[in-house]
């Protein structure tokens, strides 16, 4: 969490620094870096999140685990085997890149089959195996003793009948949004609008004259002229609009998927809008 905080306080600083500067290349390239600070941190902070509220829960009939707002249920029927870490054997942590503390992620181990780790430590002593079919789950609970005694008893005591892991879907913000493709292709093409409204900015501005002619008469003269200046203002506008849509169509998703996806569009098309009166102007 505080990696994420780190690196949003630093997109905003270089979002200020950006908006201090004269329009150009710098300010352009200024501005890329402050999206990509930013969205990194959010994407780290969700994820700090999500590991804050790693879950397990023992309840009468399977074993729930909470991550990423999906619930992974596995019936005590379903257990085939519960193992202490050392059953690893040197497959304490999943496949790709980790974090010191995050141990989440899948591995395939050979005779075993794709396990998924949800444990906060990589050391074998603190670990879980929980063997089901095709696969397995790691865990790491804070007292692994009185963990797997409880677990074994629940599976001890449920009926011998077939049954199957499973997992259900997120049902809460922000992780239903999270899913919802459409997020993140309304984020890329509306952060690419608003990149392309700084770019013909920064292009433009030392061409343009001290004053821009934005309203026109019947007759063709101008009747309203503005300060090159203020042309500024746009891409601040269309940030608000972005920043606020997102943040409103995450918080209405689980409900409204619809509402949602139409707020994430309707950003889009403003700042398109912006867009095309800014040609219009400079051109």
């Amino acid at each position: 969490m505080l990696v994420a905080a780190v690196l949003l306080v630093a997109g905003l600083a270089v979002l200020v620094v950006a908006a201090s500067r004269e329009p150009g290349p710098t300010m352009v390239a200024l501005f890329c870096a402050a999206a990509v600070l930013v969205a990194a941190g959010s994407l780290l902070g969700l994820w700090a999140l999500a590991y804050r509220r790693l879950s397990y829960a023992l309840t009468q009939t399977a074993l729930r685990v909470e991550w990423l707002g999906r619930t992974l249920v596995v019936p005590y029927a379903a257990v085939q085997g519960i193992y202490g870490g050392q059953r690893l054997a040197g497959n304490a942590a999943p496949g790709g890149p980790r974090w010191p503390g995050v141990n989440v992620g899948s591995r395939w181990v050979r005779g075993m089959g794709k396990l998924r780790f949800f444990a906060t430590s990589s050391d074998q002593s603190q670990l879980t195996l929980i063997t089901v079919e095709h696969g397995g789950l790691v865990l790491s609970a804070r007292d692994v003793v009185a963990f797997q005694t409880s677990l074994i008893d629940h599976v001890e005591a449920s009926p011998e009948e077939e049954a199957t892991w499973h997992e259900a879907p997120p049902t809460t913000a922000p992780w239903t949004a999270l899913l919802d493709l459409w997020l993140p292709v309304c984020a890329a093409v509306g952060v690419l609008v608003l990149l392309l409204l700084l770019a013909v900015i920064a292009i433009r501005y030392a061409n343009l004259p001290d004053q821009l002619p934005i309203h026109f008469d019947v007759s063709g003269e101008s009747s309203y002229t503005t300060a090159k200046s203020d042309l500024l203002r746009l891409p601040l506008l269309g940030l608000i609009v972005l920043a606020l849509n997102w943040v409103l169509g995450v918080m209405v998703h689980a409900r409204e998927r619809v509402l949602a996806r139409l707020l994430w569009l309707v950003a889009i098309v403003v700042d398109l809008v912006l867009l095309i009166g800014l040609v219009r102007i400079v051109t």
